[in-house]
């Protein structure tokens, strides 16, 4: 559990470090996001997500105009016909670890924190698998679970199976309007992913008292990446735990 908690802390870190760069870009955009999540938040801090959404499609539609529908191909692999290259296997492994680690053993943590719910990593990977299989071949990116995706849910009010039923009519109004998405203010993102990362990291060190380990496999996912961090992790726990060289070791390692 410490090295998963880790993993939780790894996702908080990484989520600052995108926020920061969306929000270096326009530092008044973000501003504009601030006050407005800061306002809305005394009303109803759930709704702050969904208002700041809404603040950014609008001033997508002000400044570009309203896009024409435009429904996606439903071709299968547009993007031609798959093909195993170096290119393909170096990315599988440099990715199963993260996955593994973050979207699966991490987010199913993360589901008996939030919502005292028993789903284990094993249905996680089998719902990505089938997941992959049915949208891949139409065109879609890669796509997986994750405790950061958890995380932002349930810090702006998803309590419910509701809330995947909106968002995805969110994603299929979007998919049908991709100019907005195009115009969107990602500063306004860079201010909800601070709030998902607080949440996350909150959780992290909340949930275990070995907060220099969980703290340790962070810092390494910023300097390295998430997979990375967990492999080290999990090697370093086994040898804590079984090597009586290391027993000298306090308890928050």
């Amino acid at each position: 559990e410490p090295v998963v908690r880790g993993v939780q802390f790894a996702v908080a870190c990484l989520l600052v470090v995108a926020a920061a760069d969306l929000v270096a870009a326009a530092p008044s955009v973000a501003a504009v996001g601030v006050g407005v999540a800061v306002v809305v938040a005394v009303v109803s801090r759930r709704a702050v997500a969904l208002v700041v959404l809404a603040v950014g499609l609008v001033w997508a539609a002000v400044t570009t105009g309203v896009p024409a529908l435009s429904v996606p191909s439903m071709a299968l692999f547009p993007s031609g016909l798959p093909r195993l290259s170096v290119g393909a296997v170096e990315g599988l492994a440099a990715q199963l670890a993260m996955t593994v680690g973050n979207a699966a053993v991490a987010t199913s943590l993360l589901l008996t924190d939030y919502y005292d719910a028993d789903v284990s990593s094993d249905r996680l990977a089998e719902s990505m698998g089938a997941m992959n299989l049915l949208a891949v071949p139409l065109g879609a990116l890669p796509m997986c679970h994750g405790s950061g995706g958890l995380a932002g849910k349930h810090a702006f009010g998803a309590r419910t199976a509701t809330a995947n039923v909106f968002a995805g009519g969110l994603y299929a109004a979007l998919a049908v309007l991709a100019g907005l998405l195009v115009a969107f203010p990602v500063a306004l993102l860079g201010v909800l992913l601070v709030v998902v990362a607080a949440s996350l990291a909150r959780t992290a060190f909340a949930s275990t008292d070995r907060w220099l380990f969980v703290a340790s496999v962070g810092g390494l996912a910023v300097i390295t990446n998430v997979g990375v961090a967990f492999l080290a992790g999990a090697v370093w726990w086994v040898l804590r735990s079984r090597a009586p060289r290391f027993s000298w070791l306090n308890d928050e390692w």
